[in-house]
């Protein structure tokens, strides 16, 4: 299951194998505000590690103003054509608009929406990506290809800045601290050193 935190108010979104919901946390136990299904066709995949827990792809993210939020919407080898994002209202849970994400197959390993609210940073699980996106129109900005390093980079989060963008990638075993610069954010890549 997903988690996002309001970044004001006491609510929180979860996002599981079939429902986003979005709850008060002012109560205990929590009392569920709105909720939607996440599941278009039934279809999911379901992958687990190597220890046995299941993993639950894609992600959510928000905006500061925690108006809007960005979640994966769920694809398949019968429906490959609903990958991609959907912009959410907090508030409802509605619609507001839909991306493709055209230069991916597979699923989102991670996503974050930058503090300034401009980019959306995403790493799928293939190819071995990152892609800075404008988070407005869904346009592709950039593209770091991971060269020689691992592969499933997961917990993609922008500094305070909005000028940095770190992750963690790893690959049997074995993994990497991995740091970008968007200076600027259309030429979004490795730091100066190249250690990323």
């Amino acid at each position: 299951m997903h988690l996002h935190l309001h970044p004001t108010r006491q609510e929180a979104l979860t996002v599981d194998e079939t429902t986003l919901t979005r709850w008060s946390l002012t109560t205990t136990p929590a009392i569920r505000l709105a909720q939607h299904s996440t599941v278009p066709f039934s279809v999911f995949p379901i992958v687990y590690r190597a220890d046995g827990r299941k993993v639950l792809l894609g992600g959510v993210t928000g905006a500061p103003d925690g108006t809007f939020f960005e979640h994966q919407l769920l694809i398949s080898e019968t429906y490959p054509t609903l990958s991609g994002i959907e912009l959410r209202s907090w508030e409802d849970l509605s619609l507001a608009r839909s991306f493709p994400i055209p230069q991916t197959k597979g699923w989102i390993q991670s996503l974050d929406a930058s503090p300034d609210g401009r980019w959306l940073v995403i790493a799928p699980d293939f190819p071995e990506q990152i892609f800075l996106l404008n988070r407005q129109t869904g346009e592709v900005m950039s593209h770091h290809v991971l060269y020689n390093h691992c592969h499933f980079t997961t917990g993609l989060t922008f500094d305070p800045t909005s000028m940095y963008v770190a992750g963690i990638s790893s690959h049997d075993g074995e993994g990497c601290l991995m740091l970008w610069r968007l200076d600027p954010p259309e030429r979004f890549g490795t730091t100066r050193d190249g250690t990323t």
